[in-house]
């Protein structure tokens, strides 16, 4: 897109330099910078416009449309539905305007309340849609200095969160569409080089022609200790805005963006596969976002982040007190601490985390180990015997005093648990069914989920409560959703309507917490599932979707 409206400027900057008062050379410049997202330039040619005397009113109309979109593009969206009103009015048979409208009061509700529509999103994105029309939202988190930063800032909560509450929703500063031969990857700035180089690319040029105010807030983000810069260099005149001319501070600009453009990590929103780790990707694979990159890091963070195509949603993924700070991990959690060590040094030399605080405490006799028998719990071919073995040293690796949050562990009874189900053929054979679900459950357990029933068999259950406990939304919620999923296929199967009506309901709500989803999502996400269960699986799901 670039390459075909960045030549269009310069062609009609320099009618304009021939001619200023070329009316439509204006507009058409205008609608260039709107489709290079610079709508701070374009509403200045606008107003040019429509300060313009004797203006026909079909150049009105279209200047004033332009600049409703202009507004709506920044996410003014007060200033864009006046605009549209005015287009309204000015030509009452103007469909455009109607609609602009309409989702200028959506955007509105969402930029005020917090109120989405998860499920369309779901559903436009699994379309690959890249591109969500939607507003950004800024939930009950601001920035703060933190003292024990090094006198740095960070994010902290404004009064008490509790798990699964929305805080960010955000739309990328820069983001790049790659083609899907690219790597996976996960961590905060683990990204290709093209995919980086494209990142700065579109950062170069928003910075040359935007407003002072972006300008500011991209320059102010963390540039590494090496760096600085002067408000200085970000004031200039609307027209030098235009014309390109100001003073780009490159190296800053790379600094900013080698240390705060986000990979795409797992999180991002599709259907999932119950029976494989789903590595499928979207289309994009770098973003670099303004408020976001002010969270600082920890393994074991307190909020986790989604993605909807390049759009970044953030909830707490425990009560967070007010005052306290907010963070995210910049990298899998679930790696070995050495891996996690060796990704954060361009950030810092130790993370203080709880996470990391236990590794060290366990020694490297036990994390030399525990790597020993993450590999090995990899290796194709294991039976059930030696999957025992792993399981048994994984849980002596960790230190006694060591929290609930073990992914080693919980990747190695999830693996037991599907070769038990296997096995099984259920509902042939009850005890390794039963088996099989009481691997999956210490596998929610060890992905630090409370479990309160934790049964397989019997009827003194209460069948109103879920049998997890609401204090932790997951950091992978499609593999604690997957496994919610597989527990409930499973009591179905053994005609356990009740425990199966509880797992459905826990999986609902771990799609609830951390895509804002109903079981609409659910379905969506987990269709290669309920495509194959048995009709007693089918009827609870029934029950469940039909009841308020």
């Amino acid at each position: 897109m670039e390459e075909e409206y960045f030549p269009a400027l310069v062609a009609y900057k320099h009618a304009l330099d021939e001619q200023p008062s070329l009316t439509a050379a204006r507009l058409s410049r205008s609608l260039a910078l709107i489709k290079l997202e610079l709508y701070e330039s374009a509403l200045t040619e606008l107003q040019i416009v429509l300060d313009s005397k004797n203006l026909h009113i079909n150049d009105k109309q279209e200047a004033l449309y332009r600049s409703a979109q202009a507004h709506y593009g920044e996410g003014r969206y007060k200033e864009a539905l006046d605009m549209f009103q005015e287009c309204a009015i000015l030509v009452d048979t103007f469909q455009e305007a109607q609609s602009g409208i309409q989702r200028c009061k959506k955007r509105i509700v969402e930029q005020m309340d917090g109120i989405f529509d998860w499920n369309t999103l779901f559903e436009e994105t699994i379309s690959c849609r890249n591109e969500l029309d939607v507003a950004n939202f800024v939930g009950p988190i601001k920035i703060a200095p933190l003292p024990y930063r090094g006198g740095g800032r960070g994010i902290v909560a404004t009064r008490n969160i509790t798990a699964g509450e929305l805080l960010l929703v955000a739309r990328p500063f820069a983001a790049t569409n790659q083609g899907r031969d690219q790597p996976n990857t996960r961590e905060k700035t683990d990204v290709s080089a093209l995919a980086r180089l494209e990142v700065l690319h579109q950062c170069i040029l928003k910075l040359s022609m935007g407003s002072d105010d972006i300008t500011r807030g991209f320059l102010d983000l963390y540039a590494g200790n090496e760096t600085s810069h002067s408000s200085d260099t970000i004031s200039r005149t609307k027209e030098a805005r235009n014309n390109f001319d100001r003073d780009i501070d490159l190296a800053r600009i790379k600094a900013v963006c080698s240390l705060n453009s986000f990979g795409l990590d797992d999180n991002h929103v599709r259907p999932t596969s119950v029976q494989h780790e789903n590595r499928t990707m979207p289309d994009f694979r770098a973003a670099l976002y303004i408020l976001p990159s002010y969270f600082n890091h920890a393994c074991a963070s307190n909020a986790n982040r989604i993605f909807f195509g390049s759009l970044m949603v953030l909830r707490a993924s425990k009560s967070i007190a007010h005052g306290a700070e907010v963070t995210i991990s910049y990298q899998s959690n679930e790696e070995t601490y050495q891996k996690r060590k060796q990704v954060l040094q361009q950030w810092f030399l130790e993370c203080d985390c709880s996470l990391c605080t236990q590794d060290r405490a366990a020694g490297d006799t036990r994390l030399l180990q525990r790597e020993s028998l993450i590999k090995r719990s990899k290796s194709p071919g294991l039976d059930i015997s030696e999957l025992f073995d792993i399981i048994q040293k994984l849980d002596t690796s960790y230190a006694a005093t060591h929290g609930s949050f073990r992914p080693a562990l919980a990747f190695a009874h999830r693996r037991m648990a599907r070769e038990l189900e296997s096995m099984s053929q259920y509902p042939s054979n009850t005890i390794l069914l039963q088996r099989s679900i009481q691997h999956y459950i210490f596998a929610l357990e060890a992905w630090e989920i409370k479990v309160i029933d934790r049964s397989v068999e019997g009827r003194n259950i209460n069948a109103d409560s879920l049998p997890i406990a609401k204090t932790v939304a997951p950091y992978r919620s499609d593999i604690c959703g997957a496994t919610c999923m597989v527990i409930f296929r499973a009591f179905s199967s053994l005609h356990d309507e009740l425990r199966a009506e509880k797992w459905l309901r826990a999986a609902i709500w771990v799609e609830s917490v951390t895509t804002g989803g109903d079981i609409h999502v659910l379905k969506l996400r987990y269709a290669e599932l309920i495509a194959e269960l048995d009709e007693q699986a089918c009827s609870v799901l029934k029950k469940i979707e039909a009841s308020p």
